[in-house]
């Protein structure tokens, strides 16, 4: 009978370091997991190196060294611009665009993109545009992706503010467009795009 007792009792006592053994393990995988969380890098989305797939400064023919599509273009100097033509001398203009920050841009097969100061990823591999202390800066958004549809004030930041809203990435689907002298309300609605030039959206 004491034999069969203490048995039990050691069953009883391996069942508990099994149980306190697997916990341990799965804490231990939690804490793994939060460390992976705080450790992983900032992407730069500014930086090429941030990007498996990147068009620095070039000139490109669409379908022969560039795939037709869309690409989300990023300045790295001043004066940070694209042309699209559907030439190769540049007279017959499809979309122009000179920028800051970031814009957009669609290509077609045998059309041709110059980038200057400037390069361009898949849009596909643009993440959202990040919004830091409740603003949103000069740039070029897309609706519903990097900022949600509905109303927005506008305020000027510099001389020669202005907003244009288009159906498009090369922005000439015009919607609306508006110098501000102020500030200006507008409304954007999915799928569109929002050019601030020289302004910003506050959204607290």
């Amino acid at each position: 009978m004491k034999k069969i007792l203490l048995l039990s009792c050691a069953l009883v006592l391996l069942n508990g370091l099994t149980v306190n053994a697997e916990e341990s393990v799965s804490t231990s995988d939690i804490d793994e997991s939060v460390e992976s969380i705080e450790e992983t890098e900032y992407k730069d989305p500014f930086d090429p190196e941030s990007y498996e797939t990147i068009f620095e400064e070039d000139v490109y023919k669409i379908g022969t060294n560039m795939p037709a599509g869309e690409y989300k273009v990023f300045s790295v100097e001043d004066h940070a611009s694209y042309t699209l033509t559907n030439d190769a001398r540049g007279e017959d203009y499809v979309a122009y665009m000179s920028f800051d920050t970031f814009s957009y841009v669609s290509v077609e097969d045998d059309q041709f993109l110059e980038l200057k100061n400037s390069f361009a990823i898949p849009v596909e591999d643009a993440d959202p545009v990040v919004i830091e202390n409740d603003i949103i800066g000069p740039g070029v958004y897309r609706i519903g992706i990097d900022i949600d549809p509905g109303e927005y004030k506008v305020t000027a930041t510099d001389e020669h503010a202005s907003y244009t809203i288009t159906g498009d990435a090369n922005m000439n689907d015009y919607i609306d467009y508006s110098s501000i002298e102020k500030s200006n309300y507008i409304e954007v609605l999915e799928g569109e795009y929002l050019e601030l030039k020289n302004a910003e959206i506050n959204l607290n």
